[in-house]
């Protein structure tokens, strides 16, 4: 029973700093106000407004998912190895390692780049 409370701990300190992360990117980054579904789609979003990226060989990817009816977007950093959020990013409790700077320098930089082709709006 100790294991079980203590993994649901983790798991919700885990998500709570997902939040926070994912607060301080979306606090940066806006969706452009005259965005289009073909400028989405020029960029690289399938036609449900997903755009995926892989950050790190074929193992952690970046998904961005843009409603684009409510003008809203979220997005992950996924292990694709193990079917889960690639902790590390959302929770660097245990130290930071190359493929961490890695990762978090992609995710940076394909905000930027899609920020270029007017994707998004840097505040």
């Amino acid at each position: 029973m100790d294991v079980i409370f203590a993994r649901t701990v983790a798991g919700a300190c885990v998500i709570r700093k997902a939040v926070e992360i994912m607060g301080n990117l979306t606090e940066k980054y806006r969706l452009s106000s005259n965005l289009t579904k073909k400028q989405l789609i020029d960029s690289g979003f399938d036609r449900f407004g997903i755009y995926k990226k892989w950050l790190y060989g074929k193992s952690v990817q970046l998904e961005i998912t843009v409603d684009y009816e409510e003008m809203n977007y979220t997005y992950m950093v996924n292990d694709v190895c193990n079917g889960q959020l690639y902790i590390p990013y959302y929770n660097n409790i245990y130290g930071r390692n190359d493929v961490l700077g890695k990762v978090i320098s992609k995710v940076n930089g394909t905000f930027k780049e899609l920020s270029k082709k007017g994707i998004f709006i840097y505040v």
